[in-house]
């Protein structure tokens, strides 16, 4: 176990799993420049959580179809 290089560049499982929170239409260009950001800082994983004003129903078809946006993009 190296401390200084686990505490420079720690393992996904000592990394932060943010709340990305969803309100409006989700659109996905704008879905994928989130998780760009998230992937530049270093985040591979993330919590969805729908706010009030989310755009489309709740747990719709529309709804899973947003969910699985991410699931289906490359990580790059």
């Amino acid at each position: 176990m190296d401390l200084r290089k686990d505490f420079i560049d720690p393992s996904s499982s000592y990394r932060p799993v943010p709340w990305w929170c969803w309100n409006g239409d989700m659109h996905e260009e704008k879905m994928e420049w989130q998780m760009r950001e998230f992937l530049d800082k270093g985040i591979s994983e993330v919590f969805i959580q729908p706010l009030f004003g989310l755009g489309v129903e709740y747990l719709s078809d529309e709804w899973w179809d947003k969910f699985n946006f991410p699931l289906r993009k490359p990580k790059s």
